[in-house]
């Protein structure tokens, strides 16, 4: 045990660079748990039909442009007031996304805090549903 002190100490920045990679590993396996693909959120939209909320989490012009059908558009700015008003879907899946999945991913906590307790992010974003030439709609 002394030696691996001694290593630690004489080697703190390659310790602290593991430490950080570790943590970052650690992280990443632990987001992914939330996330699905867009194949599986074709089959959790299909399972769930109306009953699955889809939250899109881009602004208002890139959602008129194009979303996931049924979708409804939240802004990130007022995400926690927005989510007030869906609050009957506490208990069942809603799918969240972004453009990346970046924004969706950190907004995540939100939705937690707001006793959400099935929700998953679309990995990938809105870009890698359109990779994949799924169905999206436009708004007037």
């Amino acid at each position: 045990m002394q030696e691996l002190y001694n290593f630690i100490i004489e080697n703190w920045i390659l310790s602290t660079l593991f430490l950080t990679v570790l943590g970052i590993l650690i992280f990443s396996f632990v987001s992914q748990k939330s996330s699905i693909s867009p194949t599986e959120a074709v089959n959790l939209l299909n399972k769930m039909g109306d009953k699955l909320l889809i939250i899109d989490l881009r602004p208002i012009d890139a959602f008129k442009n194009g979303h996931i059908i049924n979708a409804v558009n939240l802004s990130v700015n007022n995400l926690e007031n927005s989510l007030d008003s869906y609050s009957k879907f506490k208990q069942t899946p809603v799918l969240i996304y972004c453009d990346s999945g970046m924004v969706s991913s950190s907004k995540s906590a939100i939705f937690k805090k707001k006793g959400f307790i099935d929700f998953r992010i679309l990995r990938g974003g809105l870009d890698s549903w359109k990779q994949e030439n799924l169905p999206t709609e436009q708004k007037k």
